[in-house]
């Protein structure tokens, strides 16, 4: 049951923005392959390097873009660092202080960053870095739609309805359901 759960919310956090946008927008693939041709192949060899020192990497960086994507919709911001105790960022939210992953986000991102120099957003490696893991725990291998320009605002949700790593398959049906 537990399997049944976990290969759900990867698809509902996966696709989900995917499936809204669409429905809305004009969505481009291949947005990079002019502007920086490498960057879903540099995310790819990063991922699977990552992948190969610990196993378990793909469920972590699955679960951070999960929780990027269900409170205010993908833009990396659960990979900010807190600043100011005056301003804490998402990964001090008790629902994010688990996650695991974001240390490989920001090797990815270096790595895009150093081949195209602020071209590729955070949001789009950690989208990249999440299909790879999807596909190299033995899921679907799928391309990422972008609108030029659009910063991915889709969801409204708060931090305090965020599913609980706890929590029981019926309760994260209601919090969906929402």
């Amino acid at each position: 049951m537990f399997l049944i759960c976990s290969l759900v919310f990867s698809a509902v956090a996966i696709l989900a923005p995917l499936v809204i946008s669409a429905a809305h927008l004009h969505l481009e693939e291949g947005f990079y392959s002019e502007l920086c041709p490498s960057a879903e192949h540099i995310v790819w060899k990063a991922v699977s390097a990552a992948v190969r020192k610990d196993p378990n990497i793909p469920a972590a960086i699955i679960r951070l873009y999960f929780h990027d994507c269900f409170v205010r919709g993908r833009d990396a911001s659960v990979l900010l660092k807190t600043t100011s105790s005056k301003n804490p960022s998402e990964q001090d939210s008790v629902a994010n202080k688990g996650l695991k992953g974001p240390d490989v986000i920001d090797k990815v991102k270096a790595k895009v960053e150093a081949e195209c120099p602020g071209t590729v957003s955070c949001a789009d490696i950690l989208a990249f870095a999440a299909r790879d893991s999807t596909y190299k725990a033995g899921g679907i291998y799928y391309n990422i739609p972008r609108v030029s320009g659009w910063n991915y605002f889709l969801g409204i949700r708060s931090y305090t309805i965020s599913p609980s790593p706890i929590s029981r398959c019926s309760t994260n049906y209601t919090i969906f359901n929402q």
